[in-house]
């Protein structure tokens, strides 16, 4: 679990949640550049706890599948019923079919596979999704 970085003048904060803290923080750093504050989980329990405590500063959610303690999909669906309309997009290395329906069925605003990206490229990406 991890307190927000918020940088100066951020006035909107983004949920990032992935096992890898160092792909996280090096998004984090691209997201810090469209003046978004961050807040950072590497598990899903962590993620829903981080939710219900800055969920009226988090504008989106950036969330992986496979996570420790509580899978990404079961994270998405405990979002979306707190709010169906924070933009969740999910954030994975897993090109699975039956995966991306399922989130896009559930509410996901967007399915980006890492597939070797650069941050800034992944960073882009989800701002063009949630700024949509």
């Amino acid at each position: 679990m991890s307190l927000p970085q918020i940088e100066p003048g951020a006035e909107k904060t983004i949920l990032l949640v992935n096992s890898n803290l160092d792909l996280i923080n090096s998004i984090g750093e691209a997201f810090k550049e469209f003046g978004y504050g961050i807040v950072i989980a590497q598990d899903g329990e962590a993620a829903v706890s981080l939710y219900d405590v800055y969920k009226d500063q988090i504008v989106a959610v950036v969330l992986d599948i496979i996570l420790p303690k509580k899978d990404g999909l079961i994270v998405l669906k405990e979002i979306k019923s707190k709010n169906l309309h924070v933009p969740v997009v999910i954030l994975t290395n897993l090109d699975d079919q039956k995966d991306k329906s399922t989130a896009m069925e559930m509410g996901a605003k967007g399915y980006i596979l890492i597939d070797g990206k650069a941050p800034q490229q992944i960073a882009d990406s989800i701002q063009a999704l949630i700024s949509s």
